[in-house]
């Protein structure tokens, strides 16, 4: 007769999980807002990741920081700058155009018109 004391635990689990994930996301647009910054912000311990796509501990953490500042009432914008001040401007998964990124921006372009210029004068002289 297990089966039934692990049909109780099953819908225990099923209501369980049902009214946490409930909870977690009372308001849908903090919810969605809080992913859109998590999708651009770069998380500090793994290499190539968002913080919504990272696993690591800090992004878990830097994650329900982010919701618990978007529950109090601060904007995107607000919590985007709290980010920048603790952890610098790479934290930004995509950095914005400004003279200290400048190269990182215009490398690419300029290398592929380098490129260019070298295919074309060594296809001129062939």
């Amino acid at each position: 007769m297990l089966t039934r004391p692990v049909i109780g635990l099953l819908i225990t689990l099923v209501v369980a999980a049902y009214f946490s994930s409930a909870t977690a996301f009372a308001n849908q647009t903090v919810r969605d807002l809080g992913f859109e910054i998590a999708k651009e912000l770069r998380c500090p311990m793994s290499q190539n990741k968002t913080l919504f796509e990272s696993d690591a501990r800090i992004a878990s953490e830097l994650k329900a920081h982010i919701f618990t500042m978007l529950n109090e009432g601060k904007s995107k914008q607000d919590v985007i700058n709290f980010m920048i001040a603790r952890y610098g401007e790479q934290i930004h998964y995509k950095p914005p155009f400004n003279r200290d990124t400048a190269f990182l921006w215009l490398a690419p372009l300029l290398l592929i018109i380098g490129g260019s210029c070298r295919l074309y004068i060594y296809l001129k002289d062939q």
